[in-house]
């Protein structure tokens, strides 16, 4: 669960893809945020948007706050794609995810040669290798999309899960859904070809691919349920 005080308030704009201008509702004071997420955010930021931002003590930062959170449309999206990989690390320690994505004590970070993937698991026999992917896109009636731009670092991600399992390791790709109204997940073909081959390849060739849901009560977040992933 993701815990810390977060502060509520109105997007004004993003800019310079790591920034974004907020006005604070507690103090209508305008401040700029750290937004940290690298992709394209596509139907994420909203201009009047309700957002909530965490804030940080130490002088080095260049921004003290950090968006977190925003509501659109009645749905809470998680715009710190860092959240994820905490979110899920939880969710493993705790045995939310089954008993095959279990561990009280997940090794993360892991490098190998060739890579570096999010966690090794060390509960079992097995190695088992997870790479988790932050979910915010929605398109249609729940539908929840990735990549949201073209990524070369996520293909190279499913070539070291399908390279482990070929060695004799399991490997899972995790989808971390951060968006309150997402039921389903597919790879964004028309976005990202490459990735969406890869991923019906890697699957074939042993490679696990889950999602799972995380629900939003500012300023907690924690995963849910598993939701159904549709590969072709």
């Amino acid at each position: 669960m993701l815990r810390g005080k977060w502060q509520a308030g109105t997007l004004i704009r993003r800019y310079k893809r790591f920034l974004a201008d907020v006005r604070l509702k507690a103090s209508n004071q305008e401040v700029t945020a750290h937004c940290p997420n690298t992709g394209a955010m596509t139907g994420c930021l909203e201009s009047g948007a309700d957002v909530w931002l965490s804030h940080s003590d130490d002088p080095s930062r260049k921004t003290a706050f950090t968006l977190e959170l925003t509501r659109i449309d009645g749905h809470y999206i998680g715009l710190n794609t860092h959240n994820a990989n905490r979110l899920i690390e939880e969710a493993i320690m705790k045995g939310r995810l089954g008993p095959a994505l279990h561990d009280l004590h997940p090794e993360r970070e892991v490098a190998f040669e060739g890579g570096r993937l999010d966690f090794r698991l060390g509960s079992y026999d097995q190695d088992h290798f997870v790479e988790v992917k932050s979910v915010t896109w929605m398109e249609g009636k729940g539908i929840g999309r990735f990549p949201d731009a073209k990524s070369d670092r996520a293909v190279k991600h499913l070539a070291h899960l399908a390279h482990l399992v070929k060695q004799g390791a399991s490997g899972t790709l995790v989808f971390c859904v951060q968006h309150s109204g997402i039921k389903s997940v597919e790879p964004a073909r028309d976005v990202d070809p490459v990735y969406a081959e890869a991923l019906a390849q890697v699957v074939s060739e042993g490679v696990v691919c889950k999602a799972f849901k995380t629900q939003f009560r500012p300023p907690h977040a924690f995963v849910t349920k598993a939701l159904p992933v549709h590969i072709r």
